[in-house]
C-alpha cells in the first residue's frame, strides 16, 4: 500500500467521524485534501457533495457536480446527487430531466423513482409522473409515499375515485 493510499484512508475515516458528528465545515476540509492528492476519489466527492447539500450550500453543490461531472467518476450517482438537489431546490423540471438519465445510467431506486414523480408530478407532467409511479410500484407494491403522489397525480388528472383508492391503499399498513 503506497503512503497516499494509507493517506486518503485515514482521511477518509476522518471526514466520515466528522460528518457523523454534524462537522460538515471540517469534513470539508479533509475531502478538499483528499481531492488534492487523488481527484477521482468517488468518496471524497460524493463526501463534499453531501456536506455541502448538508450545510444548506446547495448552489456550491451544484456547482461542484458540474466540475466533478465528465471527469471519469460514476456518472450515475453524481447526476442522482445533482437531481436530488435540484428537487430540494424546487427545480422540479431540470430533477425530472436529471432522473430520467440517472434511470437510463441504469440507477432505478426507490427513491429515483418517488423524487422523479414527485418532479413530474410538480412540474405539472402529469402522464409521465403516473408512469412512473406505476413503475414504481411495481416494485414496491403499497408504498405509501408513491400511492399518496400518485393519488395527487390522479387527482390532477380529474380521475378523484381512482385517487381516493391510491389514498386508502397508502393509509393501510404493510
Amino acid at each position: 500500500m503506497t503512503s497516499n493510499t494509507e493517506a486518503i484512508q485515514r482521511m477518509q475515516y476522518e471526514a466520515f467521524e466528522l460528518v457523523q458528528d454534524g462537522l460538515h465545515e471540517s469534513a470539508l476540509k479533509i475531502y478538499d485534501e483528499m481531492l488534492s492528492i487523488e481527484p477521482l476519489n468517488q468518496i471524497a466527492v460524493s463526501g463534499k457533495i453531501y456536506s455541502l447539500r448538508s450545510l444548506g450550500r446547495l448552489n456550491d453543490a451544484l456547482g461542484f457536480i458540474d466540475t466533478a461531472t465528465g471527469a471519469g467518476l460514476d456518472e450515475s450517482i453524481i447526476l442522482r446527487r445533482k437531481a436530488d438537489i435540484l428537487h430540494e431546490m424546487g427545480r422540479y423540471g431540470e430533477a425530472a430531466g436529471h432522473y430520467g438519465t440517472v434511470l437510463e445510467h441504469g440507477l432505478d431506486g426507490l427513491f429515483i423513482r418517488i423524487n422523479m414523480a414527485d418532479s413530474l408530478h410538480h412540474n405539472d407532467n402529469q402522464e409521465e409522473a403516473l408512469e412512473c409511479c406505476n413503475k414504481g410500484l411495481e416494485k414496491n407494491p403499497g408504498h405509501g409515499k408513491l400511492l399518496n403522489i400518485k393519488a395527487g397525480v390522479l387527482d390532477k388528472l380529474g380521475r378523484h375515485e381512482e385517487a381516493s383508492a391510491c389514498r386508502s391503499e397508502a393509509e393501510r399498513p404493510n
